[in-house]
């Protein structure tokens, strides 16, 4: 889930999920100047954190903690989705 405004700021988090291949990935984006346009009610318990665009990553109905800065966010992607084989 990304939260943030209609900004470049919130486009490079999201933008960092579609670096990655990740099976299943649905990334939903609140943009909070634009609450009417929610679909889903439920995204909106998720907020930013210091006033900053940010990326809550969740798998199986659990999140991890917020990541608001974009190399973190890669970081956590990385971690879990790039797959280096030792030969």
């Amino acid at each position: 889930h990304f939260v943030g405004p209609d900004d470049e700021k919130t486009r490079e988090l999201l933008n960092v999920a579609s670096d990655y291949y990740v099976p299943g990935l649905i990334s939903i984006l609140l943009i909070v100047d634009k609450p009417e346009e929610v679909t889903r009610k439920s995204v909106t318990q998720f907020k930013m954190v210091r006033n900053l665009p940010t990326a809550y990553c969740c798998h199986n109905k659990q999140c991890a903690l917020p990541i608001t800065d974009v190399k973190l966010l890669h970081e956590e992607f990385a971690a879990k989705y790039l797959h280096i084989e030792d030969n």
